[in-house]
């Protein structure tokens, strides 16, 4: 009996104690990504090193500390990844009291800086929580601002502006993007609504004004670094809530995400490439009865493809067609081809000698000769009057030789 008089006084204490317990205020749970993506309608533009993109911010927040849902989102605070540039100039910007008045469709198009969407827990006047899908507009205001408007049509319909502050940071540090959310409850609400999940999209792009001789640039708000540390770039996020609804409580909650590294560099595409040059007029070599053909001395004796073509005049027939170069044979043509491809090239810039000899049906030998002077890159110079001089030498050995 005494035992369980003990354990019935022990029973009564513990019922005592947890009636003068506090229950710990629960903290809505918050999951957050984020993402480097490209920009519509601008090629080369997403998570690539130094190119411009578009931050997409998911948001996913679950609790039931405000009546069955989480407590009223007040202020987003994100920092972008370390490095990332922001370059407003040159993006016109919606005047303030324009957006108040008339909302995002009378703002100028491109000071809409993406797009956004969530849902929203709201309590009607008659009673119970129901769920409100709802836009969000990120608009440019002069200055370092940034105005999310938020609009939603059913159930309810209300349109709010969040209004926010971008500041740029010193180079290589984070940029931030501060806004704050009204806690003002919707027309025909109870309460201030309670945000379950918000989608945001950041960035922009537009090309710029060219002249007839130059072409229009792409100019992006958002610029992503050209550097990516071990383990992908940060991206931090802290989440304001009003605790039991009221702005004079906040609690914040931090988060972070990563973007991966990018697996390859920004590609910027090669530039055209010149047009082949003409191709050299074929002439007849002397010496060959009309029966070889090369290209005119206007070829210099760079490393150069020329073709040489073997006629066939009617009443001759040949055997074969040697093709010299300073003397080394480069090829030779048997029947019933009709030409050969050499190589045109002299080192030093001396110049070229070219040789045909083509061996008629009867025994007969028919030779040409044709030099090529090197190729001077700037007339005048020392080096081109040393190369015109070795020519002059070599030339007149070569027709010595082949003479």
């Amino acid at each position: 009996m005494a035992r369980s008089g003990m354990l019935a006084t022990l029973a009564a204490l513990t019922c005592a104690l947890a009636a003068f317990v506090v229950p710990a205020a629960a903290t809505p749970s918050v999951t957050f990504q984020a993402r480097a993506v490209p920009i519509p309608g601008f090629p080369h533009t997403g998570n690539l090193f130094g190119a411009g993109a578009m931050f997409r911010l998911d948001y996913m927040i679950a609790g039931t500390e405000f009546d069955g849902a989480p407590w009223p989102l007040v202020g987003i605070s994100v920092q972008l990844p370390a490095g990332t540039k922001i370059r407003p100039a040159g993006f016109p910007t919606c005047p303030e009291p324009l957006a108040e008045q008339s909302g995002s469709e009378a703002c100028p198009r491109r000071s809409l800086l993406g797009s956004g969407a969530g849902v929203a827990s709201v309590a009607p006047a008659t009673g119970g929580r129901l769920a409100e899908p709802f836009e969000v507009t990120p608009l440019v205001l002069p200055g370092p601002g940034l105005e999310l408007r938020a609009s939603g049509h059913s159930p309810l319909s209300f349109a709010t502006p969040w209004p926010g502050v971008l500041t740029a940071g010193a180079a290589g540090s984070a940029p931030d993007l501060t806004t704050t959310i009204p806690t003002t409850a919707p027309e025909g609400a109870a309460g201030p609504s309670s945000i379950e999940s918000l989608d945001l999209t950041l960035g922009g792009a537009g090309r710029s004004v060219g002249t007839p001789s130059t072409t229009p640039k792409a100019r992006y708000f958002f610029a992503l670094p050209k550097t990516c540390p071990l383990g992908g770039q940060s991206v931090g996020a802290v989440l304001t809530f009003a605790q039991g609804g009221d702005p004079s409580k906040p609690l914040g909650v931090s988060v972070s995400s990563r973007i991966p590294c990018p697996r390859r560099a920004l590609v910027t595409p090669p530039p055209p490439s010149p047009p082949p040059p003409p191709p050299l007029p074929q002439t007849l070599l002397p010496g060959t009865g009309g029966v070889a053909t090369a290209p005119a001395n206007g070829a210099c004796a760079g490393v150069r493809r020329l073709i040489v073509h073997i006629l066939r005049p009617k009443g001759l027939r040949y055997r074969t067609a040697a093709v010299y170069l300073n003397g080394r044979r480069v090829a030779l043509v048997h029947r019933p081809r009709v030409s050969a491809r050499v190589v045109l090239s002299a080192p030093g810039g001396v110049g070229a000698g070219l040789r045909v000899t083509v061996t008629t049906s009867t025994g007969r030998r028919l030779t040409g000769v044709r030099v090529y002077g090197p190729c001077a890159a700037v007339a005048g110079t020392a080096a081109a009057l040393a190369a015109q001089a070795r020519f002059a030498r070599a030339s007149a050995l070569i027709k010595g030789r082949f003479s």
